[in-house]
């Protein structure tokens, strides 16, 4: 029996909604080594700068968002990286985020990130963290939406503490949603920050009297919380005040 072009065509719809239906649409991870440490749907690892120092005057964690099917264009995806020191050492780190590179898989040539931003602003070259100072920088990277389907990531930095040079290569292997979302907002792939304000209003000279001013004056409270993304759909974040909690 000859099939019509229509019975064709709608099999060829069906099939492609079936396929678009199974494509996975984000993926998970976590550092191969070290323990895991989460902060509002970021999971990275910390280590001591430089690697080899005895003592934690100075850290800096690498972290991966999820990675996620760009809405844009569904034949690519994004992922944010995160790295942020805390340098209490008496000398500067140096560090070039544009100089980052995330390989997906066995891929060796790996990405340069795209975006670039600290403190919600564009960041070109180098940057000197000084003593007593925190820097947090993200990085947004552009795959292929193959990248989805890898079971790997290696997220590839470096930094320089005085004249030496500290090449970095941080891997993170596929994980399940519910590890990603251990962090303190459960947010996919953001940083969140919240601010509480107070006012007091009322009929002046009377509201300042003792023992009776408070039936002239009165009080309100508001507080906000916002979610700044690291992924597609909103402004990157960075320099968002925030601990990094361990997450086993």
């Amino acid at each position: 029996m000859r099939s019509s072009p229509r019975t064709v065509l709608l099999g060829a719809c069906a099939a492609l909604l079936v396929a678009a239906g199974c494509a996975p649409r984000e993926a998970y991870w976590r550092p191969a080594e070290g323990k895991a440490v989460g902060r509002d749907g970021l999971v990275g690892v910390r280590s001591r700068v430089p690697p080899e120092a005895a003592d934690n005057d100075a850290t800096v964690v690498a972290a991966l968002s999820p990675l996620v099917r760009s809405e844009r264009d569904g034949r690519r995806a994004e992922i944010g990286a995160v790295v942020e020191f805390r340098n209490k050492r008496a000398e500067s780190i140096r560090f070039t985020p544009g100089n980052t590179l995330l390989s997906a898989g066995g891929d060796a040539r790996g990405m340069a990130p795209v975006r670039v931003r600290r403190g919600g602003r564009s960041l070109e070259g180098p940057v000197e963290i000084g003593t007593w100072r925190e820097a947090a920088f993200v990085l947004v990277f552009e795959l292929p939406v193959e990248a989805l389907e890898a079971r790997s990531m290696t997220l590839l930095w470096a930094y320089r503490v005085g004249e030496r040079e500290y090449p970095q290569s941080t891997r993170f292997r596929v994980a399940g949603p519910e590890f990603a979302r251990r962090s303190i907002s459960g947010d996919a792939a953001g940083l969140t920050g919240g601010s509480t304000y107070r006012s007091e209003s009322g009929v002046p000279l009377l509201m300042d009297l003792p023992f009776l001013g408070f039936l002239f004056r009165g009080a309100s409270s508001s507080s906000s919380r916002s979610t700044l993304q690291v992924g597609p759909g909103g402004s990157e974040a960075g320099g968002v005040a925030g601990e990094w909690w361990p997450l086993e």
